[in-house]
């Protein structure tokens, strides 16, 4: 095999069972390189990290041409096809400082050899980022803003911050589904457990919403609460209305509210008899 010289080769690997094709380490697609062997080239591959991953554009140094008024141009340039910068009179100093930290830069990114996204490294960071997301409510898009990105990019280099994207379809359902099985193991455990609810109508759509939340004490008599569901109630707030709704958030989490009854029932007897 021929050594690559392209740093596009970063973000993608070559198929064993087709040599045409190469499969992108970000979002797993595979890309045609539109031959093989000598007629293979790299230009699908740069258009693809420019439209699909701009961010990482940086790190390819002066690989690929990105033109925000023109769209339509996709010419690959190489590092020593651009020509050398005569910096103005008047800024000629401050010039040749910023290229050359801008060049210094891009020779460090180039040598960094970034972790893949299924690498366990990045998965931990992954879960940690969409953590900060549930429990600070802030908006997914914030793994995509700049200012996030290059204080990422500093403390690891060598970990690719996915797009919203992903963390939408992978890391945060999947939060939600360990953080709901962890619920309901406590629930199913607790010995019993006590229900409080509330209705709030939003003031400006006029649509109302019930809560549910559980609370019980665990084996060590340590106090919990969650809230199970907050559904949306359009019904008129009778008493009939809130009871059936009451009556269906705990099949939902296989609460057995007979069981409940009985053992509530027992020890007011108890109390009864101790008084």
């Amino acid at each position: 095999m021929s050594k690559r010289k392209s740093r596009v080769w970063m973000f993608f690997e070559q198929l064993d069972n087709d040599s045409r094709k190469v499969k992108c380490n970000q979002c797993q697609v595979i890309i045609s390189r539109g031959g093989q062997g000598k007629t293979a080239n790299t230009t699908s591959m740069n258009n693809h990290i420019k439209y699909k991953h701009p961010t990482l554009i940086p790190q390819l140094g002066s690989a690929i041409k990105c033109s925000s008024t023109d769209d339509s141009t996709k010419s690959q340039i190489s590092a020593e096809e651009l020509p050398k910068a005569v910096p103005t009179p008047s800024t000629s100093v401050s010039s040749e400082v910023s290229l050359s930290q801008k060049s210094q830069q891009n020779i460090e990114d180039s040598l960094t050899i970034h972790w893949s996204c299924e690498d366990l490294r990045s998965r931990e960071i992954n879960i940690a980022i969409g953590e900060m997301i549930a429990l600070d409510n802030r908006p997914l898009s914030i793994v995509e803003n700049t200012g996030f990105r290059n204080l990422i990019r500093k403390v690891k280099p060598k970990y690719n911050i996915p797009g919203r994207k992903y963390f939408t379809e992978n890391i945060i359902p999947q939060l939600y589904e360990e953080t709901k099985s962890e619920i309901r193991r406590g629930v199913m455990s607790a010995p019993a457990i006590s229900v409080t609810t509330d209705t709030r109508t939003n003031i400006n759509n006029k649509e109302s919403f019930l809560s549910f939340t559980a609370h019980w004490f665990d084996d060590s008599f340590k106090y919990h609460h969650a809230v199970l569901q907050i559904k949306h109630f359009p019904e008129t707030h009778t008493a009939n209305n809130i009871k059936n709704c009451l009556e269906e958030i705990p099949t939902l989490w296989d609460i057995d509210t007979t069981k409940n009854s009985r053992r509530c029932t027992r020890q007011r007897q108890k109390c009864d008899e101790s008084n």
